[in-house]
């Protein structure tokens, strides 16, 4: 399922909260480096080491202070990531924050319900989004396509089969494919640095436009270039 991947997108959070003071009154708490998952409310430890054994795998958890907070309501899980003031208010963060939800609600807590919230300092809940599971296609060798409740099945069929011709043995590419108000956008996750290489960056619009002429018939659509903590870094208007 490759989800060692995807968990990278959960960094939309180079949006994220770093170097706050974090406090025992979140509840207990493991410790991953400079990563902290806080449990409570019916969580057990056992819950908050799946996750931060998971977002370390994963490198969400890095150089920075970090902390991230596990409740439980029954089978249902509560994950609470601190992230920048504001960035909650973004419509695209938010649909970026369902898709890569999926992978916690999956692969740490085995398809049980979950929702993603995005929090102040203080752990307030400032947004909250409960995780459609449903939301993947799958291309190539081992590429992912994660995409909205905006964007149909039928879309992201046809633009996974779309990208599997016009990337011929592409392996282990995340893309995303979200629709914001009136218009699309098709984000690639990057190495780092690439998205400032002008052949790299004149092939993938021509390809994202390929996608839009064939899926979309012209429709408005972007192609942003992110890196592997969703930080956009290259925005094409097609």
């Amino acid at each position: 399922m490759n989800r060692l991947r995807l968990l990278k997108l959960i960094v939309i959070l180079g949006m994220v909260g770093a170097g706050y003071y974090y406090s025992h009154r979140f509840g207990p708490k493991v410790t991953f480096g400079q990563g902290e998952v806080y449990y409570a409310k019916g969580a057990t430890r056992a819950d908050a080491v799946a996750l931060g054994q998971f977002l370390q795998r994963t490198q969400y958890f890095g150089e920075r202070k970090v902390a991230v907070r596990v409740t439980r309501h029954g089978e249902a899980y509560v994950v609470g990531f601190v992230v920048k003031s504001g960035v909650w208010d973004s419509v695209p963060t938010c649909e970026s924050f369902n898709l890569v939800g999926i992978d916690i609600a999956t692969d740490v807590y085995h398809d049980s319900p979950t929702t993603v919230q995005m929090c102040d300092r203080d752990f307030t809940v400032k947004k909250s989004l409960a995780i459609e599971l449903t939301r993947k296609q799958v291309y190539g060798d081992h590429c992912d396509l994660y995409y909205s409740p905006a964007i149909t099945d039928d879309e992201a069929r046809q633009t996974s089969g779309v990208l599997a011709s016009v990337f011929p043995g592409a392996k282990a590419v995340t893309t995303t494919l979200t629709k914001p108000q009136d218009r699309r956008i098709l984000s690639i996750v990057m190495r780092a640095g690439a998205w400032n290489d002008p052949s790299m960056l004149s092939f993938l619009t021509d390809r994202a436009r390929q996608v839009d002429e064939a899926v979309f018939h012209g429709a408005p659509m972007e192609l942003h270039l992110i890196d592997g903590r969703f930080e956009v870094h290259k925005v094409v208007t097609l």
